[in-house]
C-alpha cells in the first residue's frame, strides 16, 4: 500500500455503513465461533446439539438485528447531527454576513447617487452599479431560499456562485480595465 491511499482508507472508516458492516462482520464471526465451541463443548449428545445449535442460530439473527438496529440508529442519528451543523454554519454565515452585504449595497446606493449628481460621470459605471447591486440583492434571497435543503446542496450552491462572482467580476473589471 503506497502512502496515497492511506488517506482514502482513513476516510473510508468514518463512513457510517463501513463501520456498521465491519462491526457485524467482527461480532458475527466472534459469535459464531465462540457459540459454536460453546455448543460443541455442552452437548452430550448429536440430538442435543442440533437442537442447541437451531436456538443459537434464532439467537443469532435476534441479537443481529438489535445489533444492526442500534449501530444503524446511531449512525443515522450521527449524519443527522453532521446535517444540522452545516446547516447551522450556514445559516450563521449567511446572519453574520448580512451587514457586510447591506454596507456594500448601501454604498452602491451612494455611488449611484453621486454619478446622477455628477456633469459628464460615465453612466456605464452606474448602469453597473445598479446591475451589480440587483444581483446581490437576488443573490441573498437564494441564499435565503437554500435553508431548507440539505447541506450537501448548499455546498454545492455556494461552489457555483463563488465561479459566477468571479467571473462576473472579471467581466467588470475588463471595461474598467481598458
Amino acid at each position: 500500500m503506497n502512502a496515497g491511499s492511506r488517506p482514502k482508507v482513513r476516510q473510508m472508516w468514518t463512513l457510517p455503513y463501513v463501520r456498521v458492516a465491519l462491526v457485524y462482520l467482527v461480532l458475527g464471526v466472534l459469535w459464531i465461533a465462540g457459540s459454536d465451541w460453546l455448543v460443541a463443548a455442552i452437548a452430550p449428545n448429536k440430538a442435543v446439539l442440533n437442537y442447541l445449535q437451531t436456538i443459537k442460530g434464532w439467537l443469532f439473527v435476534i441479537a443481529s438485528t438489535l445489533l444492526l438496529y442500534f449501530l444503524m440508529r446511531r449512525a443515522f442519528r450521527d449524519l443527522k447531527r453532521s446535517e444540522m451543523a452545516k446547516r447551522e454554519i450556514f445559516r450563521s454565515t449567511v446572519r453574520a454576513s448580512d451587514h457586510i452585504v447591506l454596507n456594500y449595497i448601501n454604498q452602491m446606493q451612494l455611488v449611484t447617487l453621486e454619478a446622477d449628481r455628477v456633469e459628464g460621470f460615465d453612466s456605464s459605471v452606474r448602469d453597473l452599479a445598479h446591475r451589480i447591486t440587483r444581483e446581490t440583492v437576488e443573490e441573498i434571497q437564494r441564499l435565503e431560499a437554500l435553508e431548507a435543503k440539505g447541506a450537501d446542496e448548499i455546498e454545492l450552491f455556494l461552489k457555483q456562485r463563488l465561479i459566477e462572482t468571479r467571473a462576473a467580476i472579471q467581466r467588470a473589471a475588463k471595461p474598467l480595465d481598458n
